[in-house]
């Protein structure tokens, strides 16, 4: 018998082991502003399925959550953001960010309804660890600030 959950278990487990680590370079010669801020999150499938998989496990949940895990992992998203433009390293950031995209999977995939303050925990540490890349990754000329505006902006529409 074909069993949906499963399957997507699988599926998810096998995307998982074929990802590579997050790349959501810029390029050479780019300068920080709104419009590389914007693009920066379409730049990289592991950010894309993220902050979709973020407002779509929201929407199943739905009530609060609907607005709220967004919100938590935006939140999230700036202060990471600012931490990886500090300079401050995160030992865990590639596989957490890999890993993080296959756990929002697997949330949607076996809809599971978690306690709210675990579920806003979950988006706050997912948007922690890809805030944490797109301030790491942020090109060094130009204006931080309008960049985090771009892909602040950007994650909300996704």
């Amino acid at each position: 018998m074909f069993n949906r959950k499963l399957v997507g278990a699988g599926l998810a487990s096998l995307i998982a082991l074929l990802a590579t680590g997050a790349n959501a370079h810029q390029g050479g010669g780019a300068m920080a502003s709104l419009a590389t801020g914007g693009l920066h999150p379409f730049s990289g499938l592991d950010h894309v399925l993220a902050m979709i998989g973020i407002g779509l496990w929201g929407a199943q949940i739905g009530g609060r959550a609907l607005w709220a895990l967004p919100a938590a992992f935006v939140g999230a998203l700036v202060i990471g953001a600012l931490v990886g433009l500090n300079g401050t390293g995160l030992p865990v950031m590639e596989i957490g960010i890999a890993g993080s995209v296959g756990v929002l999977g697997l949330a949607i995939v076996f809809a599971h309804k978690i306690p709210a303050w675990a579920g806003f925990a979950l988006a706050g540490l997912v948007g922690l660890l890809h805030g944490h890349a797109h301030g790491v990754e942020m090109p060094a000329p130009g204006s931080a600030t309008s960049y985090i505006v771009g892909f602040v902006g950007a994650s909300l529409a996704l």
